[in-house]
């Protein structure tokens, strides 16, 4: 069989494979959002808020030494 029709044939079939794939993952996504619109993450970002509150104190009290 010449190579031409063989390419071409691939070619149609990754784009259709790659084109369930990319749908798949969308859905999921808009799935995944449904559900964690549900929760409330208030505790989780003053957690994190603090933490990164804590991190920049401790960066600003480092004393730093110019390399030589």
């Amino acid at each position: 069989m010449p190579v031409l029709p063989q390419l071409f044939i691939l070619g149609i079939t990754y784009l259709v494979v790659d084109g369930a794939i990319l749908l798949l993952w969308g859905w999921l996504g808009v799935q995944a959002a449904t559900v964690l619109k549900r929760f409330s993450f208030g505790l989780v970002n003053k957690i994190c808020g603090a933490l990164m509150i804590g991190a920049a104190a401790l960066l600003a009290s480092k004393d730093f030494q110019p390399q030589r």
